[in-house]
């Protein structure tokens, strides 16, 4: 297991948050020693030099390189969705290519591919939005008249979009009985193309907290 002296260096280099310095630290504290070495053999990577790209409440994500990321989670169901839904390759449209799944001591991994957030793409909507309203404040000058227009138009576009790809969310439902549909905001989506809305996908894959799988399945133990 780390030592204190490697958790408290690696969190304050984190440069996280600090709600989130918190969830990385819990989550340092169970990292075996398995898995740290599993960074460097399998991907090249100093996991003590390698800061996650983000935290939330029960794992980190790292970047490891070749379009992947992986995911560290300490929630045996985030695993168990993951490993499920990496069956589903006629889903790849609105989920991510998930690589692998595993367990190691009392946390899990999972391996999937890396796309770009939708709030760090062009996509920015909440940007949109107050630029909308401001341009809709202003004046109404041909060229503030041809942004209001732009501006709706996509809008309008993603809309559309997302309106499909929530009815593939529904289809998964109907296959898997997993609900991924309750927290799709912004910041769950990502794009495998920063300039192409329709590549969009849930790559959050977490259920709602009362959510389960409809069935367990075994999840196999890391091995070097």
């Amino acid at each position: 297991m780390p030592t204190k002296k490697q958790i408290d260096q690696a969190v304050k280099a984190s440069n996280l948050p600090s709600i989130y310095r918190a969830y990385y630290q819990k989550l340092l504290v169970a990292m075996p020693d398995t898995l740290i070495e599993y960074f460097q053999r399998a991907f090249g990577v100093d996991f003590w030099k390698t800061k996650p790209l983000s935290c939330g409440t029960h794992g980190c994500a790292w970047e490891i390189g070749h379009g992947k990321i992986i995911k560290i989670t300490q929630d045996a169901t985030d695993a168990q969705v993951a490993i499920q839904l990496k069956e589903l390759n006629h889903f790849n449209d609105v989920i991510p290519r998930i690589v692998c799944v595993f367990q190691s001591g009392s946390v899990f991994g999972i391996v999937m591919e890396r796309v770009t957030p939708l709030e760090k793409s062009r996509y920015d909507f909440v940007s949109i939005d107050e630029t909308l309203e401001k341009l809709l404040e202003g004046g109404s000058s041909e060229t503030e008249g041809d942004e209001i227009l732009a501006h709706k138009l996509q809008r309008l576009e993603a809309e559309e979009i997302f309106s499909r790809k929530l009815q593939r969310l529904a289809d998964i439902q109907k296959a898997t009985g997993f609900d991924l549909t309750w927290d799709c905001f912004a910041g769950n989506w990502g794009l495998r193309d920063p300039e192409d809305l329709e590549t969009a996908v849930l790559f959050d894959l977490g259920l709602h907290s009362h959510a389960q799988p409809v069935k367990q399945v075994v999840i196999p133990q890391l091995s070097l």
